[in-house]
């Protein structure tokens, strides 16, 4: 969920108001500003790791040899790449290159590009390794042709090669700034990275030779604020064009976005994602009361799920069922009646009583309210009642 200007992408929309911050651009309306709640992790697809914000900023500034469709996000279709075949065996996936691309410093992207980019992410990304790690060998064909052979058959190999972490980098770039490729990320995306500051601003300029025709815009600014109430008042007074969650749940508080709908400047566009903040339990641990899988039986009943999503979410997030959410394409709709269930009378009698050595209740030692933040105490209050009945 995001919250932008009229007339913009998936987000929550403002009214047409100058932008008050970076209005140095020739054209201030052609200039975008995203605040978002921290800084960017990562800039680059050899140290991306899904976080949020700087897979958004590696997307603009880098492609992949396949994307998703938007506005459904449920095709792929070929961005580097103009056409691909793939063995009948699903092991050999060999992609035919557009003619004529060009990296942000001039250098022609060609099938040892894409060799060299993935082989990089490979071995420094230990985030990406269990899925790069499928790949046997990368084998420049031709000038504009590459073939990747997995070790063994993988049906989701093709949406491994769109996420962030398999864009395709500069080697002359990466050769050229070592080190310092990581804070000066040079792609062939529709924006080419001007400067950063750090936890203050990402400055993105628009790549007039994009490959898939320039940006409506001229500059994207992404802001970083902190206090999502700045972030709101920002919005409220033009600072800024959208705000959006950016895969935290609290970036954009429940009470917020109801406020914002009852504002006629304000449209609120909501879209599905496949981002899950979930209570997870280490079942490497022999001892202790998580041990105990009566223990788990019984917190995985405490929670209200429903409870949660309405009152504490105001009904912007969706339950998910398993490891997978429900608009995934493998999702199995069948799973949702194996999914744990909210049973106050069975998770009492799950839970051996004390739960534990020092009589902490599960639910209190393991909650965290890292990706809560502000909605943590309205989450904790109902989960500390459903724990002292365990």
């Amino acid at each position: 969920m995001s919250i932008t200007r009229r007339s913009l992408a998936p987000a929550i929309v403002l009214p047409f108001v100058s932008v008050k911050a970076f209005a140095q651009a020739a054209n201030p309306a052609r200039t975008l500003v995203v605040a978002v709640p921290s800084d960017a992790v990562g800039l680059e697809p050899g140290t991306n790791r899904a976080e949020p914000i700087g897979s958004e900023i590696i997307l603009n500034v880098f492609d992949t040899l396949v994307a998703w469709t938007p506005p459904e996000f449920n095709i792929l279709e070929g961005r580097l790449a103009r056409s691909w075949t793939i063995s009948p065996d699903g092991r050999s996936f060999e992609f035919e290159l557009r003619e004529g691309l060009l990296f942000h410093d001039g250098t022609a992207l060609d099938a040892a590009a894409v060799k060299f980019s993935l082989e990089r992410t490979r071995a420094m990304n230990p985030f990406a390794q269990a899925s790069f790690n499928l790949i046997n060998e990368i084998t420049v064909v031709a000038p504009r042709l590459v073939r990747i052979v997995l070790k063994e058959p993988y049906p989701a190999f093709m949406s491994i090669l769109a996420q962030p972490q398999s864009a395709i980098v500069s080697p002359a770039a990466v050769a050229r700034l070592g080190d310092q490729f990581a804070t000066n990320p040079v792609g062939t995306g529709p924006f080419i990275f001007r400067s950063r500051q750090a936890d203050t601003n990402i400055v993105l300029e628009a790549n007039a030779q994009y490959f898939r025709g320039a940006p409506k815009l001229d500059r994207l600014v992404y802001r970083i604020i902190p206090n999502a109430s700045t972030r709101r008042l920002e919005l409220e007074n033009g600072g800024v064009d959208i705000i959006q969650q950016a895969g935290q749940l609290a970036a954009i508080p429940a009470e917020t976005i109801q406020a914002l709908r009852n504002n006629r400047n304000i449209t609120i566009i909501e879209v599905p994602s496949q981002i899950i903040r979930q209570l997870e339990f280490n079942n490497n641990k022999t001892t202790g009361p998580i041990a105990d899988i009566r223990v788990r039986r019984a917190i995985t009943h405490a929670i209200d799920y429903d409870g949660l999503l309405q009152g504490v979410f105001g009904n912007t997030a969706d339950r998910v069922y398993g490891p997978l959410t429900s608009n995934s394409w493998a999702f199995n709709p069948r799973i949702r009646d194996l999914a744990p269930k909210y049973d106050p009378a069975l998770r009492g009698a799950c839970s051996p009583k004390p739960v534990s050595d020092q009589g902490h209740l599960p639910c209190r030692s393991i909650l965290s309210k890292e990706h809560f933040g502000a909605q943590w105490p309205l989450l904790c209050r109902p989960i500390s009642r459903m724990s002292g009945s365990m």
